[in-house]
């Protein structure tokens, strides 16, 4: 575990490594239509078909999703990476029930490989497969952002601890 004073800065080195991959991933599709974010939502075979029927006649276009795809790999161990720090930074602030931060800590660490697992079924809607996945893909898509959102309320609630702590303090 990090010392309480390099916490902060792993925290800045992940949210730097968030933004630029982040960055990057949206330049990549930017001109893709419809939206890549739409592949993880399909929740149905027929939705699916819709977007890759689109994508299937311009090859640069499933190229461009494909390599946002790649990176999202790294994207997974920025939000990770970063949640984890601030869940144990928020743990140490609210000073209460630590095992509620070791839960939030392993649900986003759950919520990473939920996003593995629907980047894979994504790559396999792309190669042509469908069956499930499409189903598969949403589920996993819909608890990887229940967890993500519980893990950032988690944070900013100790942010917000923090800040009303310091600003007491102050003469």
């Amino acid at each position: 575990m990090a010392r309480a004073g390099a916490r902060p800065w792993l925290l800045a080195a992940f949210l730097g490594l968030f933004f630029v991959v982040g960055w990057a991933m949206m330049n990549i599709t930017a001109s893709v239509k419809p939206k890549a974010l739409r592949l993880e939502f399909p929740w149905t075979k027929k939705a699916a078909d819709e977007i890759l029927d689109k994508w299937k006649n311009d090859p640069a276009t499933a190229g461009k999703v494909r390599k946002s795809l790649a990176l999202d790999f790294l994207f997974i161990v920025a939000y990770v990476g970063g949640l984890v720090v601030a869940a144990a930074m928020a743990t140490g602030v609210l000073g209460w029930a630590p095992s509620v931060g070791a839960a939030i800590t392993w649900g986003v660490i759950a919520a990473g490989l939920l996003d593995v697992c629907e980047n894979i079924s994504q790559f396999a809607m792309l190669a042509g497969r469908r069956g499930l996945w499409p189903q598969f893909t949403s589920g996993c898509a819909t608890a990887k952002f229940l967890l993500v959102g519980i893990a950032l309320l988690y944070a900013l609630c100790g942010l917000a601890v923090a800040g009303i702590r310091h600003f007491r303090n102050q003469p």
